[in-house]
């Protein structure tokens, strides 16, 4: 709800000699989301008449979804209803529609983009960057875990031209974008300096859409985990990890023996969309957990009403904290996918003025941490309490790994849990999941 009353407050800001430029894995353009029922479509066409400069780019998904998707993915699903609702009906449907939208408003161009790694796809949300986007999961009841719990950081002044950057090379690789040129890209973004250093990264395979592979996303997480001296926490709906994540994380645990390490992920039961999720949890946490007992802490979220399928217990947010100083937020999720075959776009941001902020406020770093730990450490049916300070914090993630009752995360995995694995031999599932599911 916070994230879509910003973005409307910010396009109803946008003059006429501006632009909005977007780019989504999925975009549900008539969504009723903004403030009053608003949609995107309605909010761009007043805001194309008027003379804004609209651009969007998604990601083409059709052959993959509509082709793969059912075939080879459905059936190895618990609930193959809610795997057809996310993988054939979503992205396929919505952003074609969303595109036709688009232009036809006055001053508006889209395209979609299928230039991108074999079976992998266009990931990345800009313009605030992060996990949210105009999609029904967001803000609706419409599959197990939804609405998500989810996240996105909204950039302004100077460290905004770092993520406008991002876009406009990506817009100008592809040829429909080098058609239709961002005009308005050069404008200034803002001379406003505040106490945040912003960098911003991404994750291309190789040739797609530049020669080279890009990898910068993943270089900011594990740094960011690599500088950790009092603790570092992850949020993930998948968490089936990476090789340089487990390096990373091993590391850090291994040379500073005062860290702790904590993980909060989407509930199991609601992961509906990625066969074998538990079993491939499971072999990357219990790896690092068994090294580490005690100061590697993972949990599931639970909804609203105390279950595993209910509202908020499918955690969408990619992001990582580190020591009330600085974070890492976008697109990116802790699996081999986003780390390196699809397109993906991430912000570190690191306070300058430290923990403490400026003028009596806590930094960004630690006040978001403050308003995230209070969602996930409350108790079901309350509201969250912020918590500090941060010995305090950490004391309350010890407890709760301890099977303190009645809140908003649960010990994953849950005692006497096994994980459900799709059909098949394993030779068979090792295949789907190196190729299809979760690709180097």
């Amino acid at each position: 709800t916070a994230f879509f009353a910003a973005l409307s407050a910010d396009l109803d800001r946008t003059t006429p000699d501006g632009f909005v430029y977007l780019a989504s894995w999925n975009c549900e353009i008539d969504l009723a989301c903004l403030p009053g029922g608003g949609s995107l479509h309605s909010k761009l066409t007043t805001m194309g008449q008027a003379g804004v400069e609209l651009r969007m780019q998604l990601w083409a998904a059709g052959p993959v979804v509509q082709g793969l998707g059912p075939v080879i993915f459905v059936p190895h699903v618990r609930d193959a209803a809610a795997a057809i609702e996310r993988w054939k009906l979503e992205p396929a449907v919505n952003n074609p529609v969303a595109v036709t939208a688009v232009n036809a408003i006055p001053n508006g161009f889209a395209f979609l983009d299928n230039r991108h790694a074999r079976f992998g796809s266009h990931h990345q949300k800009v313009a605030d960057v992060g996990g949210i986007e105009f999609s029904r999961d967001r803000v609706n009841r419409t599959s197990n875990g939804s609405p998500f719990f989810d996240t996105s950081v909204r950039i302004a002044g100077p460290g905004a031209q770092r993520v406008l950057t991002s876009y406009a090379e990506r817009w100008a690789a592809h040829p429909d974008g080098a058609a239709h040129p961002l005009t308005r890209a050069g404008l200034p973004s803002g001379s406003a300096v505040g106490t945040v250093r912003v960098q911003v990264a991404q994750t291309y395979a190789a040739g797609l859409p530049f020669p080279r592979a890009i990898k910068t996303a993943s270089h900011l997480t594990t740094h960011a985990i690599l500088g950790a001296r009092r603790y570092f926490y992850m949020e993930d709906q998948y968490y089936v990890g990476d090789p340089q994540l487990g390096s990373a994380i091993k590391t850090v645990l291994r040379e500073q023996p005062q860290v702790i390490g904590i993980v909060v992920m989407a509930a199991e039961d609601s992961v509906t969309d990625l066969p074998d999720v538990g079993f491939r949890r499971r072999k990357f946490i219990n790896d690092i957990a068994g090294q580490f007992p005690g100061r590697f802490l993972v949990f599931e979220a639970v909804g609203d009403d105390g279950t595993s399928t209910g509202p908020r217990a499918y955690v969408h947010s990619q992001l990582t904290l580190v020591d009330d100083e600085a974070l890492v937020i976008g697109s990116m999720n802790s699996s081999r996918r986003s780390w390196n075959h699809d397109s993906e776009i991430m912000a570190s941001l690191v306070d300058l003025a430290g923990p403490t902020g400026t003028a009596g406020m806590p930094g960004f770093a630690k006040a978001t941490r403050m308003a995230i730990w209070a969602q996930h450490l409350r108790l079901i049916g309350t509201g969250p309490t912020p918590l500090d300070p941060l010995d305090l914090s950490l004391a309350a993630w010890v407890a709760a790994a301890a099977g303190a009752p009645g809140l908003a995360v649960r010990v994953y995995p849950p005692p006497g849990s096994v994980a459900q694995r799709p059909f098949g031999t394993d030779a068979a599932r090792d295949l789907y999941w190196d190729m299809f599911a979760d690709p180097s």
